[in-house]
């Protein structure tokens, strides 16, 4: 479905848009682990009945409070060091009042919010197919930082991903409704089946129940025949990375399948993927 307005005036529409989600989404990044953290912690003292031995002064912390801030200084930033991408160039890279390095984090989870949206609006045109591919892009960056920095895909955004992705594919955006339906469900029971297989064999736990939800929210939103695919790029992605990663690091007493490294990252990158390209599997295999 075509949206009403000319491929140009969208374009401007989407960079902008991207910017403003980059910015949230570096926020998201940086906070919804903290929240976590808080709320463990909560029901940590719930359960001890521990409720009155709690710090004094201790302040809670939410996606809107406290205001954006330096981490060092605490000192509330000006309503132009919260402009997307500018402010960080206008301040060249460091808070404006202590000259603290702010963390290339920031821009960069900015220039790839606009890089999202600017890749869906060349793809799909001017259209709710690529508004949509915009929404899962920018829920998957968020999902790749956090999975990065604390190895943790939070059910907040994989459920947010998930119900989007069958609910959106109710009007056959992507694929179809039953196509959505059995994807959710094939992307769950794939890894939950490879989740227990390696359990056994190491007798270790090889993935989270995170990378479970991200491949059933991916199958949602792709539908069940592209999970092959999926799974086949974040693999080879996942090779590509890691294996050069740990040789480099020299850890040759530390056996590869021991290794732990987050799965969720290359989950992501392979449902981008998929989600814009669908015919890649084809091309890699049989070069059409």
């Amino acid at each position: 479905m075509n949206i009403l307005l000319e491929p140009v005036s969208f374009m401007v529409v989407a960079i902008i848009s991207g910017a403003i989600a980059g910015s949230f989404l570096s926020m998201v990044v940086h906070r919804l682990p903290l929240i976590m953290r808080q709320q463990w912690k909560r029901e940590c003292r719930e359960f001890l009945e521990l409720e009155g031995k709690e710090a004094s002064g201790a302040s809670e912390i939410s996606l809107s409070a406290p205001r954006s801030h330096c981490p060092l200084c605490n000192h509330q930033l000006r309503l132009v060091d919260n402009i997307p991408v500018i402010g960080f160039l206008l301040n060249r890279g460091h808070c404006n009042h202590c000259n603290h390095p702010i963390g290339w984090r920031y821009l960069t989870l900015e220039l790839l919010g606009i890089t999202v949206a600017i890749t869906a609006t060349l793809h799909f045109g001017p259209s709710s197919s690529a508004v949509a591919s915009m929404w899962f892009g920018w829920i998957l960056l968020a999902l790749l930082f956090i999975d990065l920095e604390h190895r943790l895909l939070p059910d907040q955004l994989t459920y947010i991903l998930l119900w989007s992705g069958l609910i959106i594919n109710q009007w056959g955006l992507f694929t179809t409704p039953s196509g959505a339906l059995f994807g959710a469900a094939a992307g769950y029971l794939v890894l939950w089946s490879i989740f227990h297989l390696y359990k056994m064999v190491t007798g270790r736990e090889g993935m989270g129940g995170g990378d479970l939800k991200l491949l059933a929210a991916l199958g949602a939103w792709c539908g069940w025949t592209l999970l092959p695919q999926i799974l086949l790029v974040a693999s080879l992605c996942g090779l590509l990375v890691t294996v050069p990663w740990i040789l480099l690091k020299k850890e040759s007493s530390y056996p590869l399948l021991l290794t732990a490294i987050p799965f969720g990252p290359f989950l992501a990158v392979a449902g981008w993927i998929a989600l814009l390209w669908p015919t890649l599997l084809d091309i890699m295999l049989w070069g059409r």
